[in-house]
């Protein structure tokens, strides 16, 4: 089976400074050596984890693989996904990076808004929320 690992690079310029926040998502349990090397040879200022850290655990890979990232002298700020299980953001905590479900952070001078889960699936995951749940977190967020 491939692995399947989604990342996007967001590029922010602003008064001649440039910031690089890593998006990355659907990690499902996996070592990635080509996600650390490129945060060591690029200067990545956060990396954003968009869920699904785990495949329905271990939570011992959360620890593990931040551990890992903020080696890379990044911040790390993460919501769990609809395969990942509870505890996730305990451990997300534990290991020194920062859980922004259902909050709004700040970083630098850019607002981050985050939610974990996901709209209900067809495979009756650990972490699902119906779509009004989620709209409502939303619209009151902002």
């Amino acid at each position: 089976m491939k692995l399947l690992l989604y990342i996007i690079l967001i590029i922010i310029i602003k008064k001649g400074d440039i910031m690089k926040i890593l998006a990355v998502s659907d990690i499902h349990g996996k070592k990635n050596e080509n996600l650390i090397n490129y945060l060591n040879d690029e200067d990545i200022s956060l990396v954003l984890l968009a869920g699904d850290i785990t495949n329905f655990g271990p939570l011992e890979f959360v620890g593990e693989f931040i551990s890992e990232i903020l080696e890379c002298d990044v911040e790390v700020f993460a919501i769990y996904g609809n395969c990942d299980i509870a505890g996730v953001c305990d451990a997300i905590e534990s290991a020194g990076g920062k859980c922004i479900h259902n909050k709004i952070v700040e970083y630098e001078d850019i607002a981050i808004i985050g939610y974990g889960g996901s709209n209900p699936t067809p495979f009756d995951t650990p972490c699902e929320v119906d779509d009004e749940t989620i709209e409502d977190v939303a619209q009151k967020q902002l």
